[in-house]
């Protein structure tokens, strides 16, 4: 098979999937393909406070209004909500051959809900709304992600690699489903997803330009609803491009990106929600390593200390996020 080929397979099969699912949403997820035999495990704290949002008319708006069902609801309260974050990642990959890895992804949430809201007018609606964020804190594992990656090509100056996989929800909802502004410790829908990886290297500078997309399809679950009823919840699919620039500086490891997310609005039964997302976030990365001396020959350990930041600059009907974070990268 030709390089054109492959190339074309690969992102044929990404988008035929999601277009025909279409009618039927953390650590960044790096797809570097790692030799036959060796282990790759990354670890990091990351962190961010949500006080506001960008609403569902794409201007900024207090996390209140974004979290409450009816936003007629929001006029009749009083106070404010926000929530705090904290997040630890683990992240194992093992180099069955030099062009498949198998990775496992292990996260542990802490979320913090800080509440002074109190009603200024409204019936039980809006006691019930009060109740549902009051102050509270929860933690417990996210979603345990599996993926396969597999190399379809390695250039000394391009390479590309695909893969696909499925996640677990480990944690279980801290409130009963609704809607968007659920509690939940991650994504409570088991899903599975595909995605490809092409790198542009630059030996010269050095340097490498990164291009990648993630399609994950979420499955039907059935929760209990505000009432006490069962409802059987349609997410909507999610689709995320990721776009960045890595350049070393001898042991000095530099990154700048751009992260798009779409996900299309869930429903429960025929009932469409108005729960439709939009994200666009700029990130960047400083770390320090020796990872650059693996092209003069092998090492005992190399790694990679790096922090992390990433921050929403514009979407519709999703918090406003700046996450900062410190990770380590490791090889064995």
């Amino acid at each position: 098979m030709t390089r054109a080929a492959a190339i074309f397979l690969v992102v044929l099969s990404v988008f035929v999937t999601a277009r025909s699912m279409a009618h039927a949403q953390g650590m960044e997820k790096n797809q570097e393909v790692i030799p036959e035999g060796r282990w790759m495990f990354q670890a990091g704290w990351a962190a961010h406070t949500q006080r506001e949002g960008i609403g569902r008319t794409g201007k900024t708006a207090s996390l209140l209004e974004l979290l409450v069902l009816d936003s007629a609801d929001s006029a009749q309260i009083e106070g404010a909500v926000q929530r705090e974050y904290r997040r630890l990642d683990l992240l194992f990959r093992i180099g069955f051959s030099d062009d498949w890895n198998v990775t496992l992804e292990m996260p542990y949430v802490w979320i913090e809900q800080k509440s002074s809201l109190s009603k200024a007018s409204g019936g039980a609606d809006v006691d019930q709304q009060i109740e549902r964020l009051s102050s509270r804190s929860i933690s417990g594992p996210g979603s345990l992600r599996i993926s396969s990656l597999h190399r379809v090509f390695f250039r000394d100056v391009e390479a590309l690699s695909w893969g696909y996989g499925f996640s677990l929800p480990l944690g279980s909802p801290e409130s009963p489903y609704a809607g968007r502004g659920t509690l939940f410790l991650d994504n409570p829908f088991r899903a599975f997803f595909t995605f490809v990886q092409y790198d542009r290297f630059f030996l010269s500078v050095p340097g490498k330009l990164e291009f990648s997309g993630e399609f994950k399809g979420a499955l039907d679950e059935t929760f209990q609803d505000l009432d006490g009823n069962s409802v059987t919840i349609h997410p909507g699919n999610k689709m995320v491009f990721w776009m960045k620039w890595e350049q070393d500086f001898g042991p000095v490891f530099t990154s700048l990106g751009w992260r798009m997310l779409q996900q299309r609005a869930s429903s429960i039964g025929p009932d469409r929600q108005n729960d439709k997302t939009k994200e666009n976030a700029f990130g960047f990365k400083l770390g320090l390593g020796n990872l650059p001396k693996l092209e003069k020959g092998p090492l005992a350990f190399p790694y990679l200390i790096y922090f992390q930041y990433e921050k929403t600059i514009s979407g519709f009907n999703v918090p406003m996020r700046s996450e900062a974070g410190i990770f380590l990268k490791a090889y064995f």
